[in-house]
């Protein structure tokens, strides 16, 4: 008979007193790191077509979105899993800030269901995989970095290393989302993440993991330090993205860029 650790005693003490909750529904779960059937099949998965460069979801044909035309990000393409809302938005929020951290077993496996889902041999063709890194004061206050935990999956469905370390946070910022206008949030990123290593970087083709993408500019600025290090290229996967009001995309002339999606 196998002793149980401490985490599955406080677990099994936990379900004693408060029972396990569907995070969307509130209804009763058999664990605390699901969610139920229902909720489970309604996922808010992003469907195509997806812009080429950042791979939010578009109306109508495909192309690229005015945003990523007028802004020109330094990463390459990008694809994200889910859009920020309802279920999503609750484990994420209640995962980073609350640090109820038996939701990473459901985000992870969410996050696995999508990578898989994307073309391997593009990706395992990759050199390595960067977590968008906190600064160390959000670090301590948090007790872990939530891109890391999704790099980490992310390494182990396509066998690449995860590079914590190269890419450091050096300036304290509010989060982005409370950062209203976009050159408020470019004014905020500024000068906010050092390539530690540019001799590792140079040459190399890198993918960016993070947990949410808003306007694209945590992405784009960690993207520009590193191809200003050298690196080939850059591009990223997010668990989430919060989707534009408006999903707009440019005329067909534009459409090449979609064969540079990933």
């Amino acid at each position: 008979m196998s002793l149980l650790t401490p985490t599955a005693v406080l677990h099994q003490l936990l379900d004693a007193i408060w029972p396990p909750f569907c995070p969307g529904c509130q209804a009763l779960v058999q664990h605390r790191s699901t969610c139920c059937g229902s909720c489970q099949q309604a996922l808010p998965w992003l469907t195509p077509p997806f812009c080429a460069i950042c791979g939010e979801s578009l109306t109508g044909a495909v192309g690229v979105c005015r945003r990523c035309e007028r802004d020109q990000p330094a990463f390459r393409g990008g694809r994200s899993a889910l859009v920020y809302d309802g279920v999503v938005q609750r484990v994420i929020l209640a995962w980073k800030y609350e640090g109820v951290r038996y939701y990473e077993p459901l985000l992870s496996g969410w996050f696995r269901e999508f990578l898989c889902q994307l073309p391997s041999e593009r990706y395992r063709s990759l050199d390595a995989i960067l977590p968008v890194p906190l600064h160390p004061r959000r670090l301590h206050w948090r007790g872990f970095n939530q891109a890391t935990c999704l790099a980490q999956v992310a390494g182990g469905v396509w066998e690449l290393p995860v590079w914590q370390g190269l890419l450091i946070r050096t300036k304290f910022t509010p989060p982005q989302q409370r950062v209203g206008a976009r050159s408020g949030r470019t004014r905020n990123l500024q000068g906010a993440f050092l390539v530690t290593d540019p001799e590792l970087v140079v040459g190399r083709r890198l993918l960016l993991v993070d947990d949410v993408a808003t306007t694209g500019s945590t992405l784009h600025e960690c993207a520009v330090n590193l191809r200003r290090a050298g690196a080939k290229s850059v591009t990223f996967v997010t668990l989430a993205r919060q989707q534009s009001p408006k999903k707009d995309q440019l005329p067909a002339e534009h459409q090449e860029l979609v064969a540079e999606s990933v």
